[in-house]
């Protein structure tokens, strides 16, 4: 089915959204009004139609390969501002092939200073978003903060723009008093830094814990910066991550950084999504297939993106390396490999989750971290599921991303069991 965007401007200064879908029988003049019932939007801000109150034009946001729709709203209770001087929320919706939109990114943009804060969608519904600004009306600083019950608040971050002339005094400020802060980047004017909060001592109990899941880690507030234009320079985002003694990137900044794209891939996965799954392979490398724990470089199959796409449809049967214990050639299908060598069990309702933590141990050489250029593997784990076998059924499934530009991309998929 094909979908049209069409972008109308209404007052001055604002754009409204028209998605059609038209099929043949819709093609006569008389039924373009029915199309326009699928914008209705399920979200929680309860938009019904796309009408925005500045020029936000439609593109794929996220790089999925699907056009995304964009929608400003206000931050919740955000008081005594101007329509000009608001600290719009960007909202991008992509059709949900019904009657409706579903969001798939929040983000603040300033177009002034040239960059991008995509928002983790844990943050949302639960923040709200203040500006500090000086005599010109330009903003000096952009504050996040929680909101919790009974109107309980605590900043999150802040985002800082500082006259460059101005930044080695504030460094000495922030260092004097012992405030966390993190360089983004620097455009021809200001740098821009965010400082780092955690001031949630006067919350509730319950609302704290929540405050404290919601705060980022530097790796995830570098991941979550996007440059607009070519004014602004961010730090480069291939950023030395902390890693353990073993030089593996920490299981804590791993699972900040991928746990969102791995949510999706994995549900992706058990539903057979082939185009979806396409989306996430590394474009140039593509996803590498072991069947038992050891990565092998001689006999593990690789498939490209557009490979991918054809997956379930694909009828050839494959070399895919050697069963264990009898060394017989994995001969299959890609839909049999995939039900005896990927998605073997209901992984996306795995006992236990892993980010760059091995949960599985068997008889054969892990290297995995070797092999791969300076991955995150995320591990699906069933400890077992028969008593009788104490433990030795256990299985587990394995994502190995690697960095791409500045996203992650989908390099293996590894099986784990027992083996003899």
């Amino acid at each position: 089915m094909k979908k049209i965007l069409i972008k109308s401007g209404i007052i001055a200064g604002t754009l409204c959204t028209v998605l059609t879908v038209p099929t043949l029988a819709q093609l006569q003049p008389e039924s373009v009004g029915k199309d326009v019932k699928a914008l209705k939007s399920q979200d929680e801000y309860n938009f019904s139609q796309t009408f925005k109150p500045y020029p936000l034009y439609s593109q794929d946001i996220n790089n999925d390969g699907i056009i995304e729709v964009g929608v400003q709203s206000e931050p919740l209770e955000a008081e005594g501002y101007s329509m000009a001087d608001m600290p719009w929320i960007s909202n991008w919706y992509q059709w949900d092939g019904k009657d409706g939109l579903k969001k798939v990114m929040e983000e603040y943009s300033s177009y002034s200073e040239g960059y991008r804060f995509i928002i983790p969608e844990s943050w949302s519904g639960k923040f709200t978003i203040d500006k500090d600004t000086d005599e010109n009306y330009e903003a000096k600083a952009v504050h996040f903060i929680y909101l919790g019950e009974n109107k309980q608040r605590a900043e999150l971050l802040t985002i800082h723009h500082i006259l460059k002339e101005d930044w080695s005094q504030q460094k000495q400020n922030f260092e004097t008093n012992d405030q966390n802060y993190v360089i983004i980047g620097e455009n021809d004017r200001n740098m821009l830094i965010v400082e780092l909060k955690q001031n949630g001592e006067k919350l509730s109990e319950e609302s704290n814990k929540e405050y404290e899941e919601m705060l980022l880690n530097e790796a995830s507030i570098k991941e979550r910066f996007k440059a607009i234009g070519d004014k602004t320079k961010l730090i480069d985002l291939r950023l030395e991550y902390p890693k353990t003694e073993e030089g593996i990137i920490k299981p804590e900044y791993a699972k900040e950084v991928i746990k969102g794209t791995a949510d999706k891939l994995i549900y992706a996965i058990s539903m057979k999504d082939a185009e979806t799954i396409s989306d996430f392979v590394h474009p140039v490398k593509g996803v590498r297939f072991t069947p038992y724990t050891h990565v092998s470089l001689e006999s593990d199959r690789i498939f490209d993106k557009e490979e991918i796409k054809k997956f379930f449809e694909d009828q050839e049967s494959y070399i895919w390396g050697y069963y264990d214990g009898i060394g017989d050639e994995i001969r299959l299908t890609p839909s049999e490999y995939y039900g005896k060598f990927i998605y073997s069990e209901d992984f996306i309702n795995a006992e236990s989750i892993g980010y760059n933590e091995v949960l599985s141990f068997g008889n054969m050489l892990e290297n995995q971290f070797e092999v791969y250029d300076n991955p995150i593997v995320v591990e699906y784990y069933f400890s077992g599921f028969e008593p009788q076998y104490e433990g030795i059924d256990w299985k587990s499934l394995r994502l190995v991303f690697e960095q791409y530009d500045d996203s992650w991309k989908l390099v293996g998929i590894i099986h784990n069991q027992w083996t003899i």
